[in-house]
């Protein structure tokens, strides 16, 4: 079965048409994607339950940072 002939046929398009209608149809449907807000909502649903209640909302100390970048005493 071929969903494109199938659907020019119906809709007495040329399958690129057909085609292109229907996914300018489904664009309209379906609503733009937040991605600021899906990566907050996976955050406090998955990751900041698992932090231990002592840490979160404290910063790094300037060393933390240093080391996490790989900075140490012989430099880089």
């Amino acid at each position: 079965m071929n969903l494109e002939k199938d659907l020019a046929k119906i809709a007495g398009e040329t399958e690129t048409g057909a085609v292109h209608r229907a996914a300018e149809e489904r664009r309209e449907q379906v609503p733009p994607r937040d991605r600021q807000t899906e990566v907050l909502r996976y955050l406090e649903r998955e990751i900041w339950p698992k932090v231990p209640s002592g840490l979160l909302g404290r910063g790094l100390t300037e060393e933390e940072q240093e080391g996490i970048l790989g900075y140490g005493p012989e430099g880089v």
